[in-house]
């Protein structure tokens, strides 16, 4: 058999029914690689795990079979309550004061019969970047180990990458699924908002927050969401046809990511246009407002969160998420009530000029990961996000892997669809990942490994 860690959800999930594989085995083969691996997990659970596999096993067994997560070992990003853990938000203002519920989107996925398998690394307060000052250290990108992995949702993105765990749980509030999804060359989504229930979710900005599934396929998180909504509309759906959709692009989006990505791009459109679909241009709302406008909000919710506790702890807060909590002062409530009202009528022209297509096709990332060392802390403040239209609109949108840059760095595509369309957005995702011919990274080698 292909070594476990190699293996995705959904062919885990085949084994596991059949009794080719026990929950067990499967477990005891991950908690072995990942005991080798540094800085993932905030809080480990392997005994926890080893528990619940067992009884997993022994419902199997019995032909109790509560579905395709039954046995499967998830992480957690640490923003996400587990009753009796603390949840850290890798920050020392956190404490360790356990929860005492879980979160409802843990609920659902431990009741369709997932393992715990631990708390995965998160950037500080979900804002913060790799610095010599962290609470915690960050994992590095398992591409290249001098380069970031992504943010805020770095702990589930690179344990996927290395193939610590099939499925994650990550939270995204202007890309903090997607980014570090698209730099570790594993797939996230972020679903519509409100579609995920946010209960037991620490906040970073309530009014943008998502909690998302996280995986190495399309597949994955469809079957993932199936769970978190108790639902089995997603995975079914899945097809290799596109023929009849429409989709879009916009040229000038283009413009704000590196030439290399752009060809990535055209690429992209290229194949979904073979798989059947029509793609056109389309002109969406300037993307630099349109970052500015999620950051106002984002930084001004976030720093009335935690403004008064880094003023008063100033020392306890690594420079860099302080710096940019701290830029949320500056923020006075008319401007933030002006960009929740911009907000508004952003979502609503995305929503005109997308009417009559099915999903929107754009970049992820302007280029290669960053090195570590040398990331300023308000660089994100000045670079156009091709993420933030999702988060603007509170659309469904899916990173995708989509090949190798030069430097063998994982690059991808984005699918944005309508309010509602998270199956669709998956659906053209896991077509693109059956039919695209691009170099993809898979699991390993890792270090301790």
């Amino acid at each position: 058999m292909t070594e476990l860690h190699r293996l995705d959800l959904s062919t885990l999930a085949t084994l596991l029914r059949s009794g080719e594989l026990s929950a067990l085995d499967l477990t005891e083969a991950l908690i072995a690689r990942a005991e080798g691996v540094p800085d993932v997990f905030v809080a480990p659970t392997f005994e926890t795990a080893r528990a619940e596999a067992r009884r997993a096993e022994a419902e199997i067994a019995a032909g109790q079979w509560r579905g395709p997560l039954h046995g499967i070992p998830v992480g957690l990003k640490d923003a996400i309550d587990v009753a009796g853990l603390p949840t850290t938000l890798c920050s020392r203002l956190s404490g360790d004061r356990p929860a005492t519920e879980d979160a409802a989107s843990w609920t659902r996925l431990r009741r369709a019969g997932a393992v715990l398998f631990g708390k995965l690394h998160c950037a500080e307060l979900c804002l913060g970047a790799p610095g010599p000052d962290d609470a915690r250290p960050w994992p590095r990108n398992p591409h290249d180990a001098a380069r970031s992995p992504g943010g805020s949702s770095s702990g589930p993105a690179v344990a996927l990458a290395l193939g610590l765990v099939p499925g994650a749980l990550g939270t995204d509030t202007a890309g903090s699924i997607r980014l570090p999804a698209a730099q570790c060359g594993v797939v996230g989504l972020k679903p519509t908002d409100g579609l995920v229930p946010r209960a037991g979710l620490s906040p970073l900005a309530p009014s943008l927050d998502q909690i998302g599934p996280m995986a190495r396929t399309a597949r994955d998180c469809a079957l993932l969401l199936d769970a978190l909504t108790g639902t089995a509309a997603y995975e079914a759906t899945l097809t290799d046809d596109l023929t009849g959709l429409r989709l879009g692009h916009d040229p000038a989006l283009s413009e704000a990511v590196s030439p290399e990505r752009r060809a990535a791009l055209d690429a992209a459109l290229s194949t979904l246009g073979d798989l059947g679909a029509t793609v056109r241009p389309v002109s969406l709302p300037d993307l630099q407002t349109m970052t500015d406008c999620t950051l106002t909000i984002m930084l001004y919710e976030a720093h009335a969160l935690y403004g008064t506790e880094i003023a008063r702890r100033r020392a306890d807060v690594s420079r860099i998420t302080r710096t940019r909590i701290i830029a949320g002062a500056g923020i006075r409530a008319e401007d933030y009530e002006r960009a929740q009202a911009l907000r508004h009528n952003l979502a609503r022209r995305i929503a005109e000029t997308s009417a009559d297509l099915d999903a929107l096709i754009l970049p992820v990332t302007p280029d290669d990961p960053p090195v570590i060392g040398e990331i300023e802390a308000l660089d994100f403040m000045r670079t156009p996000m091709p993420t933030t239209p999702a988060n603007i609109a509170g659309l469904p949108a899916v990173s995708v892997p989509c090949g190798l840059s030069a430097r063998g760095l994982p690059m991808a595509v984005q699918i944005i669809g309508r309010r509602g369309g998270d199956g669709m957005v998956l659906r053209i995702a896991h077509a693109f990942e059956q039919a695209a011919s691009t170099a993809r990274a898979s699991p390993g080698p890792c270090p301790g490994c």
